[in-house]
């Protein structure tokens, strides 16, 4: 990956110029104490992201991403692979797709989110923050007993004030792994981001199979995790 020089330029409450654009993707920023160390790259459809900060959990929250407007429901998927090592760095770095109630100030390190990620050793974690003053809940992460059996493609979902986590199985579909209700806006920020858990270090993420489809579809149908 090559880095590069991004002029951030805030114009009103629009997002148009606030950051640089990437494939499907308008905008980006190092939120909190990622103090900059974020960047992206988009070829062949394929994301590439690098990112630092302390955590994406407690305030402040410390990650880079990149993200858009989505108005509704939708489904987001992709397909995550750490280009840092499976195996190295902090137990809990993460990579993946992120939803925010921060339209107005995309760099704001509080507010409600909820996160499907990859962590160390290609577990699963989906967390969120249900009010900007209640704090954060893992609603569910896999500690690996059935990682054989699972694929790195994940996906968020939200249906009305429900977001879901599903992770791709190896024998095809999806399992459902966990749902949370929170009351976002309808027009929300949804990207793709990657933090490090340790602002001594940069962690580097590709991202394929990258897709944002409105209207998501009902989850009563996929597999539940066992």
């Amino acid at each position: 990956m090559k880095r590069w020089l991004a002029i951030w330029v805030i114009l009103g409450s629009s997002l148009a110029g606030y950051g640089q654009p990437l494939g499907i993707f308008t905008d980006q920023a190092s939120v909190g104490d990622d103090a900059g160390a974020g960047l992206a790259t988009f070829q062949n459809g394929v994301y590439e992201l690098e990112g630092s900060g302390n955590d994406i959990w407690d305030v402040p929250d410390g990650f880079f991403w990149i993200f858009k407007e989505i108005t509704g429901d939708f489904t987001a998927t992709a397909t995550v692979e750490w280009l840092t090592g499976v195996d190295t760095g902090d137990e809990w770095k993460k990579a993946g797709i992120i939803a925010r109630n921060t339209v107005d100030d995309p760099e704001r390190t509080d507010g409600e989110y909820a996160c499907a990620a990859i962590i160390r050793n290609n577990l699963s974690n989906f967390f969120v923050r249900p009010t900007a003053t209640e704090g954060e809940e893992d609603t569910f992460w896999n500690s690996g007993e059935n990682i054989s059996i699972l694929t790195n493609t994940i996906q968020l979902k939200r249906a009305g004030d429900t977001f879901t986590m599903l992770r791709g199985l190896a024998a095809g579909g999806f399992m459902v792994l966990a749902s949370k209700e929170i009351d976002m806006a309808d027009t929300i920020l949804v990207g793709l981001c990657i933090t490090s858990h340790n602002t001594n270090t940069i962690e580097a993420a590709r991202f394929s199979n990258v897709s944002i489809e409105q209207n998501a579809t009902s989850v009563r149908d996929f597999v539940l995790y066992e």
